[in-house]
C-alpha cells in the first residue's frame, strides 16, 4: 500500500489503450477539481507499485476472468450486473457501472484503497447486505446529507445546487464535517464515514 495522505496512486487498466490513458487523464482532472491528490497511470500489464487498479471491463467482455489480487486491491468498471457479480465472485473489491461520472471516482477509489467494498446500489443486492447503520453519527442531518453528496464527488458548488443553498454554506459544512470525523480531507471524511457504516459506497 503506498497510499498517503496527499496522493493516491492509480493503475488504469482495460483492453483499449487510448480509453485507458483517456480515463487516466480524467481522474487526474477530477482529483484535482476535488483536491484530492490523485495520480493515474495507464498500464498495459498490472504493476504492483499502485495503491489500487481501475479495470475497464469493455463494453462486451469476453473470456475467462483471472482471479484478482487481493493487493493492490481491484476495482472494476462493469457493463451490468452480471459482470458485477462474476468480477467480485473473482476476487474484485468493488463494481461500478462504466458510465459512472468521473467525478465520483476518486472518492470510490480511494474508499478502495482502503480495503472498503464499493458497489453501486444496483449492484449491492447480489452482495451481502450491509452492517446495521449506527443509531447516531456525530452528523446533523443536513451535514449527513453533504457527506452523503461529497461521497458522490460533488462539488461545493454542485452540492449547493442539490440543496439550493450557496456554496459558501456548504463550505461551512464541509468544514464542520471534517472536524467532527477528525478527516484532513472531502476523500478521507468520506472513508471515515463508510467505515462507520454512515455511508454506502
Amino acid at each position: 500500500m503506498h497510499q498517503s495522505a496527499n496522493l493516491l496512486h492509480v493503475g488504469v487498466l482495460g483492453p483499449d489503450p487510448l480509453l485507458c490513458a483517456a480515463l487516466a487523464g480524467a481522474l487526474e482532472r477530477a482529483g484535482a477539481h476535488e483536491g484530492r491528490g490523485l495520480e493515474a497511470t495507464a498500464m498495459a500489464e498490472p504493476e504492483p507499485e499502485v495503491d489500487v487498479f481501475l479495470l475497464d471491463l469493455g463494453i462486451t467482455p469476453d473470456g475467462e476472468l483471472a482471479p484478482f489480487p487481493p493487493a493492490p486491491p481491484t476495482l472494476v468498471l462493469v457493463p451490468d450486473a452480471t459482470w458485477a457479480a462474476r468480477v467480485r465472485a473473482a476476487g474484485a473489491l468493488g463494481a461500478l457501472p462504466r458510465d459512472t461520472a468521473p467525478a465520483a471516482l476518486p472518492v470510490a477509489l480511494a474508499a478502495a484503497a482502503a480495503g472498503f467494498v464499493v458497489l453501486a446500489p444496483a449492484f449491492a443486492v447480489q452482495a451481502d447486505p450491509p452492517p446495521p447503520l449506527p443509531v447516531q453519527t456525530p452528523l446533523s442531518p443536513r451535514e449527513q446529507e453533504v457527506l452523503e453528496l461529497l461521497a458522490e464527488g460533488l462539488s461545493n458548488k454542485e452540492i449547493g445546487r442539490r440543496l439550493f443553498v450557496s456554496a459558501n454554506t456548504v463550505r461551512f459544512h464541509v468544514a464542520a464535517i471534517l472536524d467532527k470525523l477528525g478527516a484532513s480531507s472531502r476523500t478521507e471524511a468520506v472513508v471515515v464515514g463508510a467505515r462507520a457504516g454512515w455511508l454506502e459506497l
